[in-house]
């Protein structure tokens, strides 16, 4: 979980005015292993459709009526997992397809892709600035995931006008994401709950909606997207194992921000804690909780909106 935001909660600010609560050393295997769980834990909660099934149907059926293949696009695409498995699911498939990989780094993408993905490419883009004219109208179907953490409410908007003008006449837009102010934990995890009550307490200062899948309809209804569907898994219900797996995706990034909330003055606030060896020591508890096999439901929704014709 990535917490970015503007130091003054959500108006406008100039880019080296940004907090990073995310520490840099834990942008490799920490991160990927992270990703990893939470791209497994996705396919478990919506039973394996990485790419919505519908969608897909439908557009097939207008890239072979227009003799062309498929482009799709995966905004935030860290270490590919999402677009290496959707070229693996359309080549079982026999369809044609170009998927592509976008980030603001290379920091995490695999290496030597092409030797095995001739048509995977990653590359670099932040979402925040406007498509390049290349890029613009280019794309059947665009993905993103867990983006809560990274976009101020003043973004929003202005990102899904960006995937909006990527995206052909009749295209689709997948968003999912956790809703980080609705987790809950099993009994004997008083420290988690705490540091995942913090997170979102950090959400709120850092100029962010820790409620955004729950607006998530709104929002794109407000850029123009028709939406096609939107699903809510509250996780109750759950396996054991899938709570548990939320819980090692979630918890070590929101470890990772309080820790690096305490060195921002304007944040020290939002963390009852009196210092730095105080953080230290609960932090110290809450992986403790964390080895021995918490569990949680944090809720994650999913919203297909599709482009106007």
């Amino acid at each position: 979980m990535v917490l970015t935001g503007d130091t003054n909660s959500g108006r406008s600010a100039p880019n080296h005015q940004k907090l990073y609560l995310l520490s840099q050393n834990r942008d490799t295997e920490a991160a990927r292993s992270s990703l990893a769980i939470f791209h497994e834990l996705v396919k478990q909660l919506f039973s394996t459709d990485i790419l919505d099934a519908d969608a897909l149907e439908d557009l097939k059926t207008k890239a072979r009526a227009e003799g062309r293949s498929l482009k799709i696009a995966d905004l935030g695409t860290g270490t590919a997992c999402w677009p290496l498995e959707v070229a693996e699911i359309l080549a079982a498939k026999n369809i044609d397809a170009q998927i592509d990989g976008y980030d603001i780094t290379e920091e995490k993408y695999p290496l030597n892709i092409s030797e095995k993905y001739e048509n995977v490419g990653l590359k670099i883009w932040d979402i925040n600035e406007p498509p390049t004219e290349d890029m613009i109208g280019q794309y059947d179907y665009v993905h993103m995931r867990l983006f809560a953490g990274v976009l101020a409410i003043r973004q929003v908007p202005l990102v899904l006008d960006h995937t909006l003008k990527l995206l052909k006449p009749g295209g689709y837009h997948d968003w999912i994401d956790i809703t980080v102010s609705k987790g809950k934990f099993g009994v004997g995890n008083p420290n988690l709950e705490k540091a995942l009550n913090y997170t979102a307490q950090l959400f709120e200062a850092t100029g962010k909606d820790s409620n955004i899948p729950h607006n998530l309809e709104s929002y794109m209804k407000g850029t123009g997207y028709n939406i096609v569907k939107s699903i809510y898994q509250d996780m109750q219900g759950s396996t054991l194992e899938m709570q548990q797996a939320m819980t090692r995706f979630s918890m070590p990034g929101c470890l990772d921000a309080i820790r690096n909330a305490m060195k921002h003055d304007r944040l020290k606030g939002v963390i009852p804690m009196a210092d730095d060896e105080e953080v230290g020591k609960f932090i110290i508890a809450a992986n403790e909780e964390l080895q021995n096999g918490a569990t949680s439901m944090i809720p994650v929704r999913r919203v297909l909106g599709q482009k106007l014709a």
